[in-house]
């Protein structure tokens, strides 16, 4: 489990939030999931998880939601995949089915539209540029270099969070 504590205080706050991240833990045979929960008065507002799965040397984003929004806990989890023992053969992470209201999140973090898909769609249609084009903007696959994604994902989070051994 690690800890951490908000460096920068709401004016309205009057302690620290303080949150909990739960160490990565299976929750299907080929599924992980990294989780957080608010501790104390933020238990109720402060919650989350990213669930994800290894293919080689690609990790897969399946699902984040992180609560509430603009806290740059989404940065965290991502932090907390990227830094997770045991992925030193992953090059690439992929998020899989990306939302469209989360593609500026993505975007920030260093992602962009799956070269792969968007190749993929070109040879498919190769005499239909309009075609093309369309079906290119609906792509909702994005990837990231792993070492781009922990530097950028740690930058952000950084900003508002500070790792802490001991909660209280």
């Amino acid at each position: 489990m690690h800890y951490y504590t908000r460096i920068r205080l709401d004016p309205l706050q009057k302690e620290p939030v303080q949150i909990a991240v739960r160490d990565p833990h299976p929750v299907t045979a080929n599924q992980t999931r990294i989780s957080y929960a608010g501790l104390g008065a933020a238990s109720d507002a402060y919650h989350g998880y990213v669930t994800y799965e290894v293919s080689g040397t690609k990790l897969c984003i399946h699902t984040i939601s992180a609560q509430p929004h603009g806290d740059r806990l989404g940065a965290l989890l991502l932090y907390e995949m990227c830094t997770a023992p045991g992925y030193v053969s992953i090059i690439t992470v992929e998020a899989l089915n990306v939302a469209p209201e989360a593609v500026g999140f993505y975007e920030h973090m260093g992602f962009q539209k799956s070269q792969s898909q968007l190749a993929l769609i070109a040879d498919m249609f190769p005499n239909d540029p309009v075609k093309v084009a369309q079906l290119q903007d609906q792509v909702a696959i994005y990837e990231a270099t792993l070492s781009g994604l922990t530097v950028q994902s740690f930058n952000t989070m950084n900003k508002s969070w500070q790792g802490v051994s001991d909660p209280s």
